[in-house]
């Protein structure tokens, strides 16, 4: 199992390597010809140093997006392999005896340490728009709608993250699945 988290790793390396080769070397910039001319055409209302900053602005911030969509995944999997989520679990078991209670604490911790791994990305989005004029924001605004994000984009997923909790539980009871992949418990969500 931590061959699969190196390995995710190694992978996740080179996947930085492609995007950044993608963003930043082999795209053309400009638009397709079938809309030059046309009311889409940004060249009409802007002027060619406006709309220079806006294709590194926008280079900038979709490789970031990118960067930032498999960490999560990545967080998750070295949560789970190196025993992260079972000391999560037994210390949620500590603080209450319910299944529900247990599942919410490991749910917040979980995600408090995927925002906090994530932050120094977001950090780095925030002072993107800023070098580029697109937000006035300081740094503690910044901060509370990260946070803010937080609470509303990772509360989303409960059901995935109480999964990663009966995984945990599956894994070390030898209970769910056959297989031991598949806990039945998170069909109560």
């Amino acid at each position: 199992m931590k061959k699969l988290a190196w390995g995710f790793l190694a992978v996740y390396g080179l996947y930085i390597a492609v995007m950044a080769g993608y963003f930043f070397f082999w795209t053309k910039e400009g638009i397709p010809a079938n809309v030059k001319g046309t009311p889409a055409d940004p060249s009409l209302f802007m002027t060619h140093s406006r709309l220079v900053l806006s294709q590194e602005y926008n280079r900038i911030q979709h490789f970031l997006y990118f960067l930032s969509y498999p960490l999560d995944w990545g967080i998750y999997l070295f949560v789970l392999v190196f025993g992260f989520s079972k000391w999560l679990r037994q210390g949620a078991e500590k603080i209450s005896r319910w299944f529900v209670v247990q599942t919410a604490v490991y749910f917040v911790v979980l995600s408090l340490l995927a925002w906090a791994i994530s932050l120094p990305i977001d950090i780095l989005r925030h002072e993107v728009s800023l070098h580029f004029g697109i937000s006035i924001q300081t740094f503690p605004v910044g901060s509370k709608s990260s946070f803010c994000h937080l609470v509303w984009m990772r509360s989303l997923p409960f059901h995935p993250r109480s999964s990663f909790y009966s995984l945990s539980d599956a894994r070390q009871s030898g209970g769910g699945s056959p297989c031991g992949c598949f806990p039945y418990r998170s069909l109560c969500f």
